[in-house]
């Protein structure tokens, strides 16, 4: 007669048991699935799945079904043993502090938002500068927009319609000065003919329109903090001189510098880049189109000892080209992170056809 080692009689114990574990009473406990068996002991463990089977046992004994065994041991199970309460406890606390500060800087950038609104579009404030839009004949224009958000449309009382307006600065009289005026869209773009219509105050430099938010800023300092005026972009009627092709795109990529994080770009003519994440976040928005993600640093997406695979370039160029015909097509910036194209053989001849 052989021997069993112990180790024997213990693996194929313990296997046993995890079989009665997966297929018993703990396995269809939906509290258990917050995984406390990775917080105790086997032992530990091996005695809180005895006591289950004990409560079931004396439930089957008093005549209970197995789905009244079961919903029992639900509520039973509901707290977790082996929890360690006051980490718990303090997690909760710490973020209840965290949620209160959240609740007092939310009600604090409320407060200013309302503020500035008041101020920016009362008679009593004039902005001065800005140029007075006569037409478009360049290749791109840009426009100051005042940031409508959830916090205004909940104390305005246009109410959610604020959410698919937008406050642009325009010229009130003939002094050049304006304020800024809510401007109803017809879809959920603005217009070229709507910026003409509202004498909006238009710039043909990316940097003078810049000039004039730091200008605002002077007036209503407060809400320099939050950022609450940006400035937003549309075609002009110049069509571009350049269509920028997946060989200068990979070119690009090879040139960039891999020491720092970079992202892809096209610009009013139609050229792509590759520029530093520095210089995107300083002047980003002058470019019409962009790709959201960015090439991290040190990683070789870009530069002279990139990985680049075919695939990827082929995609990220696709998502350029993309968005440059939206741009084409609708005038305004476009920022993108997807695409259905497989090639570029579809949209070609309709972005040809701005040109």
């Amino acid at each position: 007669m052989c021997q069993l080692s112990v180790k024997w009689v213990r693996r194929h114990l313990e296997g046993a048991f995890l079989i009665v574990m997966k297929t018993g009473y703990y396995n269809g406990i939906s509290a258990t699935y917050d995984g406390r068996h990775g917080q105790c002991s086997n032992f530990e463990f091996r005695k809180y799945i005895e006591s289950l089977e004990k409560v079931a046992d004396a439930l089957k004994d008093k005549g209970e079904t197995l789905e009244q065994i079961e919903y029992a041991l639900d509520k039973y199970c509901s707290d977790n043993p082996f929890e360690d309460k006051e980490a718990k406890e303090a997690e909760a606390e710490k973020r209840e502090k965290v949620y209160a500060q959240y609740k007092d800087d939310e009600e604090k950038e409320a407060e200013v938002t309302q503020g500035t609104y008041d101020k920016i579009t009362s008679e009593s404030v004039m902005i001065s500068r800005g140029d007075v839009i006569v037409n478009l004949q360049t290749k791109i224009y840009y426009y100051i927009e005042f940031k409508a958000n959830r916090f205004l449309s909940l104390k305005d009382g246009s109410s959610w319609d604020r959410l698919f307006a937008s406050d642009i600065l325009c010229v009130e009289n003939s002094g050049n000065n304006g304020t800024f005026r809510n401007i109803k869209t017809k879809g959920s773009r603005i217009s070229k003919q709507e910026l003409i219509d509202n004498n909006a105050c238009v710039f043909g430099n990316y940097k003078d329109a810049l000039k004039e938010i730091e200008l605002i800023y002077q007036l209503v300092p407060q809400a320099k903090e939050y950022s609450l005026f940006y400035v937003d972009l549309i075609r002009g009627s110049v069509p571009p001189n350049h269509l920028f092709t997946i060989d200068e795109f990979r070119d690009q990529l090879r040139s960039a510098d891999d020491r720092v994080g970079n992202r892809a770009v096209v610009d009013l003519d139609g050229y792509v880049h590759v520029i530093p994440e520095a210089d995107y976040d300083e002047s980003g928005e002058q470019y019409p189109v962009a790709l959201r993600e960015e090439y991290g640093a040190q990683n070789k997406y870009t530069g002279k000892y990139a990985n680049l695979s075919d695939e990827s370039i082929r995609d990220n160029y696709l998502m350029l080209l993309e968005g440059w015909r939206d741009y084409l097509e609708y005038g305004s910036r476009e920022r993108r992170d997807y695409t259905d194209l497989r090639d570029d053989k579809d949209i070609l001849s309709g972005i040809k056809a701005h040109y």
